[in-house]
C-alpha cells in the first residue's frame, strides 16, 4: 500500500494531467483498456499450436528476438533475470547491485542456431568495460552492397540515461564490433528500434518519464497519451544526432515497431491499449501520416517480419496478468497467457489471427517471436523468461 502521502501526490499529478488536456485519450481508445481481463481476448482458445514447444536453457530474459532473413540464425538480446529485478528502468527498477557500483552491467548479445538448437554468446568488441551494456528492443540492418554485413541496433538502458548503441556483425564470426552510441534528450525511455539506414532510425519512447514520481504516475494512473515515436539520423564522425518527434498525443505506451512494404509502411503497437497501427512513411521527411488503427483486446509487444511480408506480434491476452509475473519471475504459481497474432499484408494488417497460445506454464510473457522458414520453428523470447522458447510449427500455420 502507498503511503498516505502519495496520495496527494497522486492527486495532484491527476489535476496537471487535465490541465495538461492530454490525460483522456479519444473515448475509442479507452475500450481495450476498461475491458475486464476476461473479455479483452482474442480468441477463446487456451491451446493453439503449443503442443510442440520447449524451453532452451543457456540464455534468459531475452526480452527480444529476430531471425536473420538470410542465414536463419537468431539474433538475441538476453540478460540476467535477477539482475533486471533490481536494475531495468523499462520496469522502473533502478537499484544497482552493491557488486555492480564500480564497474559496468552488461547483459549478453546471443546467436541462437534453431537447426542445431546451440547458443552461442557474441564477443562485444570495443565495448567490453567500457559502459553498461542494457538490452531492450533490438532491430537488425542489411547493408545491401555487404551481404555478410549486419548493422544492428540495440536499446541500451545505461543508469545515466538510455541510448541506443550500434554494433557491426560479421556472419559467420563471433563477435561483435562496435559501432557508435546515440544520445539525445528525445531519447528518453526507448522501447524498439527500427533502422532506416546504417545512420538513422526510428524509436518507441515507451513513457514520458524514465524515473520518480512521475513515473509512478504514468505507471498507475491514465492511460495518458505520452509515448512518442522519435526519428534519429547521426554521424559516425560526431556525437550531435539530429532527433525530432514524428508522432505524439497519440500512444498511450508506443512498444513494438517495425518498417514493412519495403519501408513505405510503419508498424507499432501500443501495449496499454491494446491497439496496432499502421503509418505510412515520407521517404524524405521520415514523417508519418496514419493509415489504420486495429483495436486488438490483447496487450501486444514485439513485432517481425515474415518472408511474405505478413507480420507477427508477440502478445498479451490478459494485460493484467503481465506484471505480477514480472514482479514474481521464479514463482511457477505466477504465471501469464503468451500469444502470437499474424497480420496479413493482403488484409492491410487489419485483422489479428491467432497463431500460438499457450496458457502460461510454458512461456509465460513472451515479448518477442520470430519465426524460422528453414527449421520450421516458432522462436520466441521473454523478459522474465528462464530460457529461449522454442516451438516446431509448420509454414502452412503461417501461410507459407
Amino acid at each position: 500500500m502507498a503511503p498516505p502521502g502519495m496520495y496527494i501526490v497522486y492527486g495532484i499529478g491527476i489535476f496537471l494531467a487535465f490541465l495538461s488536456k492530454e490525460f483522456f485519450p479519444h473515448p475509442a481508445t479507452w475500450l481495450p483498456v476498461a475491458l475486464p481481463p476476461q473479455d479483452r481476448y482474442t480468441s477463446s482458445s487456451l491451446a493453439v499450436n503449443n503442443d510442440n514447444c520447449k524451453l532452451i536453457y543457456g540464455a534468459e530474459g531475452c526480452e527480444d528476438v529476430a531471425v536473420d532473413k538470410l542465414t536463419g540464425e537468431v539474433y538475441m538480446g538476453c540478460g540476467s533475470v535477477e539482475g533486471r529485478m533490481s536494475f531495468f528502468p523499462p520496469q522502473n527498477h533502478h537499484k544497482v547491485r552493491p557488486k555492480f557500483k564500480q564497474m559496468p552491467m552488461q547483459d549478453s548479445v546471443v546467436l541462437f542456431d534453431p537447426q542445431t538448437e546451440q547458443l552461442k554468446t557474441l564477443e562485444l568488441r570495443g565495448y567490453h568495460d567500457r559502459e553498461d551494456f542494457i538490452l531492450h528492443g533490438m532491430n537488425v540492418f542489411y547493408p545491401p552492397d555487404k551481404p555478410d554485413t549486419r548493422i544492428i541496433f540495440f536499446v541500451n538502458h545505461q543508469r545515466g540515461s538510455s541510448i541506443i548503441s550500434v554494433f557491426k556483425y560479421t556472419t559467420g564470426t563471433d563477435y561483435l564490433e562496435f559501432l557508435h552510441d546515440i544520445r539525445s534528450p528525445y531519447i528518453v525511455t526507448p522501447n524498439a528500434v527500427v533502422a532506416v539506414s546504417e545512420t538513422s532510425f526510428y524509436i518507441t519512447n515507451d513513457h514520458k518519464y524514465r524515473k520518480g514520481t512521475w513515473r509512478a504516475i504514468e505507471d498507475t494512473m491514465g492511460p495518458f497519451l505520452w509515448a512518442n515515436i522519435v526519428f534519429c539520423e547521426f554521424s559516425y564522425s560526431t556525437n550531435h544526432p539530429k532527433c525530432s518527434i514524428k508522432n505524439k498525443n497519440y500512444f498511450s505506451y508506443a512498444n513494438g515497431i517495425l518498417l514493412v512494404d519495403g519501408g513505405k509502411k510503419l508498424v507499432v503497437t501500443d501495449t496499454r491499449l491494446a491497439k496496432l497501427s499502421v503509418f505510412s512513411v515520407d521517404p524524405l521527411t521520415h514523417n508519418l501520416d496514419l493509415e489504420l488503427a486495429v483495436s486488438v483486446h490483447a496487450s501486444m509487444d514485439n513485432i517481425s517480419e515474415l518472408p511474405s511480408g505478413d507480420i507477427l506480434v508477440a502478445a498479451f491476452p490478459n494485460g493484467a496478468s503481465i506484471w505480477p509475473k514480472i514482479e514474481a519471475p521464479f514463482n511457477e504459481d505466477v504465471v501469464s497467457e503468451s500469444m502470437a497474432l499474424l497480420f496479413k499484408k493482403n488484409e492491410s494488417f487489419a485483422i489479428p489471427h491467432v497463431v500460438f497460445w499457450d496458457d502460461g506454464h510454458q512461456m509465460s510473457v513472451m515479448t518477442s517471436a520470430s519465426y524460422d522458414v528453414k527449421s520450421g520453428k516458432l522462436i520466441g523470447g521473454g523478459v522474465c523468461a528462464p530460457g529461449v522458447f522454442v516451438c516446431n510449427l509448420d509454414k502452412s500455420v503461417f501461410g507459407l
